[in-house]
């Protein structure tokens, strides 16, 4: 599990961002992972790498399943419990014991 990350800080943090992708990696070893193809958050670009998982079940969001991920948004621990990433089902992988390099942090 990685350091805590900061608070959301309303009206500082950005909601959503287009224009949003990876910026920060860190490395873990013998986590429980998800590789994704085309994953999203929050209105980012499409995300390809490793996250490490909160939970390896997927939650069902508005029809699509969502992976809850460790993960900061802008540097910042998003006001949700964790980012939950969106993924087609054929576009992800789960890893029960990941050791490399996985996505910490999205932003601009």
């Amino acid at each position: 599990m990685p350091t805590n990350y900061p608070n959301w800080e309303l009206g500082v943090t950005p909601d959503t961002d287009p224009s949003a992708r990876i910026s920060r990696t860190r490395h873990v070893s013998g986590v429980r992972g998800v590789r994704v193809r085309g994953a999203t958050y929050r209105g980012s670009q499409p995300i390809d790498g490793v996250f490490e998982l909160v939970d390896s079940r997927p939650q069902q969001v508005n029809g699509e399943e969502r992976y809850e991920v460790y993960c900061a948004w802008f540097g910042v621990k998003p006001f949700t419990k964790y980012p939950r990433i969106s993924v087609s089902q054929d576009a992800c992988e789960l890893i029960p014991s990941y050791s490399g390099e996985v996505i910490d942090n999205i932003s601009s």
